[in-house]
């Protein structure tokens, strides 16, 4: 999560209810649900790092999704 939360700053979170890695036999599974809808994600990633990062990218910034909305 240390790594994922690097880029929060790029506003991975201002999309999703929940994000986070979970690793099992050095394989991360990318869990999320966005905050428009009711359905869980899971995203299996055999690659490294770096592919999962990239797959974070994918559903969250690099999507056409709406973001949520946070008062400062």
């Amino acid at each position: 999560m240390y790594i994922v939360n690097t880029f929060a700053f790029l506003g991975i979170y201002d999309y999703t209810a929940y994000l986070f890695v979970d690793f099992y036999k050095g394989d991360g599974i990318i869990y999320a649900r966005f905050w428009e809808d009711k359905e869980d994600i899971e995203i299996n990633n055999t690659g490294g790092t770096i592919d999962i990062i990239y797959n974070i990218f994918k559903i969250t910034i690099l999507s056409n999704r709406k973001k949520r909305r946070r008062d400062r």
